[in-house]
């Protein structure tokens, strides 16, 4: 039996109809989350409200998901991060952007992967 889990979340993506597959955005919500189209936008919602986690795309224009991580830990310590990406695991777009040892999930989601995901993320040490 799934486990119920309240997480304020910050969803960062260019491609907001596509997180998770069959999730779709309403009035900025997003499977329980705040969305955010651009970096800016994260960063402003991150300062008027808590967020225990932000899920975000791995390219993103203007600013990457990592870069928008480490300007939102700075506001929010303890956050964690789930990121998000169409590109494969091992492509070099998404080592270039961070290292490794985080969370990752690739696009498209089965309406499964998400919420089991985010229990992990949420179980993990920061």
């Amino acid at each position: 039996m799934p486990r119920s889990l309240s997480v304020r979340t910050l969803v960062f993506s260019s491609t907001l109809s596509q997180i998770g597959g069959n999730f779709r955005p309403t009035s900025g919500q997003v499977h329980g989350g705040t969305s955010a189209a651009g970096g800016a936008e994260a960063l402003a919602e991150a300062r008027r409200s808590a967020f225990d986690l932000l899920r975000s795309d791995v390219i993103m224009p203007g600013m990457n998901g990592a870069e928008l991580y480490r300007k939102i830990a700075e506001i929010v310590p303890g956050l964690k991060v789930l990121y998000i990406s169409g590109y494969p695991a091992g492509s070099g777009s998404r080592r270039s952007i961070f290292e490794g040892g985080e969370h990752f999930l690739h696009k498209p989601l089965t309406i499964a992967e998400l919420p089991d995901k985010v229990h992990t993320v949420m179980d993990a040490a920061v």
